[in-house]
């Protein structure tokens, strides 16, 4: 799993930077020449669309999501296990039930040939819905390991899951 976390970085980090240099790109070509690009805004907005549900992914794998837990924070041992598996299924099944329309979509899109006509470069609609459902696929695949991991702790014993969340400061069961 730590490599697909380190791939989709890398992805991120050529995504920003192709999105930089797109930008400095239009801004030099608009300042100097007076001559506006009409792709630049289309890739970029594409770019951060992706960029955007990359980073969500990696946030729910490196367990960084925006989360309200000051009553999962109060339970300790066996209960909290039990309800960070409970929110984690609660997510799967949002996250299951987005891929399912997001593979709808991307299949009526594809089958339709939509096209983004508002640019210059008219991309297939499909390239831009293709990634809900892999996103979500990668979500999906980040939320059964850690319920897997999770569901492994509740077989520990009561003085072992107390030594790991004193040993790690917060329980967190190995998850990271």
């Amino acid at each position: 799993m730590r490599y697909m976390i380190r791939g989709m970085l890398a992805i991120c980090s050529v995504i920003i930077f192709f999105c930089i240099m797109a930008i400095c790109y239009e801004v030099a070509v608009r300042s100097i020449f007076h001559q506006p690009t009409s792709w630049v805004v289309e890739v970029v907005s594409y770019m951060f669309l992706w960029l955007a549900l990359l980073s969500a992914a990696i946030a729910v794998a490196e367990d960084k999501q925006l989360r309200i837990d000051f009553i999962v924070n109060r339970l300790r041992g066996r209960a909290r296990i039990i309800a960070e598996i409970a929110t984690l299924v609660v997510i799967l099944v949002t996250v299951v039930i987005y891929f399912a329309y997001g593979v709808a979509y991307f299949v009526q899109a594809y089958e339709a040939g939509w096209v983004h006509g508002w640019g210059r470069l008219y991309i297939p609609m499909a390239y831009t819905r293709a990634a809900l459902p892999l996103i979500d696929a990668f979500l999906i695949f980040f939320l059964l390991t850690k319920i897997t991991r999770l569901t492994r702790a509740l077989g520990q014993s009561d003085a072992e899951l107390e030594a790991l969340a004193l040993k790690k400061g917060e329980p967190d069961f190995g998850l990271h």
